[in-house]
């Protein structure tokens, strides 16, 4: 059994960070008893006391009862006394052992994706199945047959929303006549914005699809300053994360996603996307541009409304110093009234949440 790491970039850094997952490789019929096997006969065929998937199985040797796989049972466990301790035969015609022929060659890959989510699995670049997750996101893929050798495998999966999430590759030995179990893959998040530029007070929100109650890890990152935060994601498997503008400054920002899911799987990280925080005089050029203004109005006029009334804490229908004092009083903890963020915490994120709804 082993773990896989894969490398990625991120920005414009010069190194590929490696980025260790919980994906592990488990070869049943490779003579060696790992992961979630009880046995490994160094085959995959049943009735020989190790099942084709490496499980335990009669017959049980030296219960003095030739059972099917033995070629005799003597009822002592011992070797040299024409019964080996394996129950085979020693000596003469009936000490030849003719092994079982050898299994087929089979490959089976267990992951999570998200909800109701459509699975493709590439071999070597090239599409060979898809799957639709089950409702706890989780996908199977079997491919029989299979010609021993070295392939790269690949899993990307498209949520409900039509967002593509980026591919999962990793290259592993497949030796033939064994049954190679892939497990622990956890596909990375989803990521969408909903704005590619945003004034220096303003809300840039992300969202995307991950494995259902998993943690993601988000973070934003420019030349200057990197922000880490961590969402859950709802039993849907959709998690979303408002960034306000006024904590980042003007400048070109990068996000990226990861997660971990409620099982301890690990995913890789997401495609980067990138958003801008404009300056004031690049926003009174954008409103001076008959050909941008127009476009940016129509495109966000439905972000957001006048007031968001979740953030009125008290349901008085006003966001104000009753809503703040609500707030200190829940600070530091994990209230769900005043974690705006879900982040865990009630914080100056929440803080500032609170303000950009102020209605006074």
């Amino acid at each position: 059994m082993c773990l896989v790491a894969g490398s990625l970039f991120f920005a414009n850094q010069t190194n590929a960070e490696v980025v260790t997952t919980s994906v592990t490789v488990t070869i049943c019929g490779d003579n060696a008893v790992d992961g979630n096997e009880q046995c490994d006969d160094g085959g995959t065929v049943s009735g020989d006391g190790c099942s084709s998937s490496c499980q335990l199985e009669g017959p049980i040797c030296g219960n003095g009862t030739v059972e099917t796989g033995e070629q005799c049972d003597d009822g002592n466990g011992l070797s040299g006394d024409g019964c080996s301790a394996s129950c085979i035969g020693e000596g003469g015609g009936s000490g030849i052992y003719i092994p079982p022929p050898a299994g087929k060659t089979t490959v089976i890959a267990i992951g999570k994706a998200y909800p109701a989510s459509r699975v493709t699995l590439l071999v070597d670049g090239a599409h060979k199945s898809e799957v639709t997750a089950d409702s706890f996101g989780g996908f199977r893929f079997e491919l029989e047959d299979t010609d021993g050798g070295t392939f790269t495998f690949g899993f990307f999966a498209l949520d409900i929303f039509s967002a593509r999430s980026l591919t999962f590759n990793f290259t592993t030995s497949i030796s033939p006549y064994t049954l190679t179990t892939i497990g622990g893959i956890l596909l990375p998040p989803t990521l969408m914005v909903n704005k590619a530029k945003a004034s220096a007070y303003d809300i840039v929100t992300l969202r995307g699809s991950s494995a259902p109650s998993s943690r993601v890890t988000i973070e934003i990152q420019n030349n200057n300053k990197k922000m880490t935060q961590s969402v859950r994601a709802n039993s849907g498997g959709i998690y979303e994360y408002d960034i306000f503008t006024h904590l980042l400054g003007a400048g070109i920002y990068q996000i990226r996603v990861k997660a971990e899911s409620e099982d301890l799987l690990i995913s890789t990280y997401s495609q980067v996307i990138s958003f801008r925080i404009l300056t004031n005089k690049e926003m009174t050029a954008d409103k001076e541009n008959p050909e941008i203004a127009p476009e940016r109005e129509e495109k966000n006029k439905d972000i957001k409304p006048p007031y968001d009334f979740s953030r009125d804490i008290n349901g008085d229908s006003f966001v104000n110093l009753t809503d703040l004092s609500i707030m200190f009083y829940y600070w530091k903890t994990s209230n769900p009234l005043t974690d705006f963020n879900n982040d865990g915490i009630t914080n100056i994120f929440d803080f500032s949440i609170l303000i950009y709804w102020w209605t006074g």
